[in-house]
């Protein structure tokens, strides 16, 4: 399945054809679409609500998701053939991802530009944006070869097969939140 046709159909929104945030928030208000996000997230974090509200849930059987928004995988290297999108795929059997690969972009320019772009996405309060990572920049300087990597997550596997709509069900040894008041664990 390609990202953005998936995405198009669903909704009638060309997430490719928007440059920024602000494009794309009068389009989702001129047809009427309401996401649940916080005010002032960034122009990825609106695409992939788009897509996990309105088409991920429709996705049946197994597929492969491919084409992701460049601006969705700051890690990812761009396809030749289309910028505005990059070498990423996700494995998902009935809408739940269960693995995720993609080509490690290795050009060191590229990379610190999509820092830059994440930091900004950050600061207009996007929590999930990456921080600056002068040091990995500085790696990749050195020069990197062509890599690709995927990740199977053993607990998105477990909850699909315990039927739960969360991996936070599954999850063998979750971690504790701390207390509210550090104080009271001192006494």
């Amino acid at each position: 399945l390609d990202f953005r046709e998936l995405v198009l159909q669903d909704t009638g929104i060309d997430i490719l054809k928007h440059k920024n945030v602000k494009e794309l928030e009068d389009e989702l208000k001129e047809k009427h679409i309401a996401l649940d996000v916080p005010k002032g997230v960034g122009h990825g974090k609106l695409i992939d609500e788009l897509y996990k509200t309105y088409s991920r849930k429709k996705i049946t059987g197994p597929a492969f998701l491919l084409h992701h928004p460049t601006v969705l995988s700051p890690l990812a290297k761009q396809s030749e053939k289309d910028p505005r999108v990059v070498e990423r795929f996700q494995l998902l059997l009935c809408g739940f991802e269960v693995m995720n690969g993609f080509s490690e972009l290795n050009d060191p320019v590229e990379q610190k530009n999509r820092f830059l772009d994440q930091v900004e996405a950050r600061k207009t309060g996007d929590t999930e944006a990456h921080e600056m990572d002068q040091d990995y920049i500085d790696a990749l300087e050195f020069g990197m070869p062509p890599a690709a990597g995927l990740g199977m997550g053993i607990e998105r596997m477990m909850a699909l097969l315990c039927n739960q709509s969360s991996v936070r069900d599954v999850v063998l040894f979750p971690l504790f939140r701390p207390k509210n008041n550090a104080s009271e664990d001192a006494s």
